[in-house]
């Protein structure tokens, strides 16, 4: 995002290749490690397969293969600082026809996961690679649209209005430091237990606090540390050098 920005002749080469990592590294990875194109496991045995699955392993977690849905997110963020004082954005980048379209491949590359095969992969495919990493961009480009539809609608809808809320604002934090620390909370949990688990009503309702309570305490945690800590240090910084104010 700072090298669109700091070198505008080169934006055009770097959204390219943003766009093709993002499209091609998921598709190489599902070939060369033969693994399904989404995850597939039966929701009983998920203890035992999660940490397991090929697909969990190389593709779900590792940041090389997620990278690219930040990319679609940071690249509708460089088109909103572009046209955020063009009253006539909405209709030049026809966000009516992107939605539609966009929504439409991300129902489709959805709907389409039911025909998948139950089995693992016995060997290298090509089409399989290229459904999972269109199905992996499905879910960074719809909502990258989504967003800028939002943004850009004139007049702002009721749910632009009630997204633009003090009260949504410290949510959205929250929510984001949830993602950063809920596979951690959940993984260290389940990776101590010292008892064969059970899925009676007692023991799920029981997992569900204790991880509300230790997700809400790292979420706090986190929020606290971005929310004061770093804003303090990019402000001395901004404070000691004029040309630090492209951190703030």
């Amino acid at each position: 995002m700072f090298a669109i920005m700091r070198y505008p002749s080169l934006a055009k080469l770097i959204r390219i290749c943003m766009v093709l990592f993002a499209l091609s590294i998921p598709a190489i990875v599902i070939y060369v490690y033969e693994t399904d194109a989404t995850v597939l496991f039966i929701l009983r045995y998920i203890l035992q397969e999660i940490r397991t699955l090929p697909y969990y392993t190389k593709v779900y977690i590792p940041f090389e293969t997620n990278a690219g849905n930040y990319f679609f997110g940071m690249l509708a963020g460089n088109v909103y600082f572009i046209y955020k004082d063009n009253e006539l954005a909405f209709e030049r980048l026809k966000l009516n026809m992107l939605l539609l379209s966009g929504g439409t491949f991300f129902v489709m590359m959805n709907f389409l996961t039911i025909f998948l095969p139950e089995g693992h992969p016995i060997c290298p495919s090509i089409i399989v690679a290229t459904f999972g990493t269109l199905l992996k961009g499905a879910w960074g480009v719809f909502p990258a649209i989504l967003i800028l539809y939002l943004a850009f609608k004139n007049p702002p809808s009721r749910l632009t209005i009630m997204l633009r809320h003090p009260c949504l604002y410290f949510i959205s934090k929250l929510s984001f430091t949830i993602y950063l620390v809920q596979y951690g909370v959940v993984y260290t949990i389940y990776r101590n237990i010292t008892y064969p688990v059970t899925y009676d009503g007692l023991t799920i309702v029981s997992f569900i606090i204790i991880l509300f309570i230790q997700q809400q305490f790292s979420n706090l945690t986190v929020n606290i540390y971005f929310s004061f800590t770093l804003h303090h240090l990019l402000q001395a910084l901004r404070f000691l050098s004029p040309s630090c104010y492209i951190f703030a």
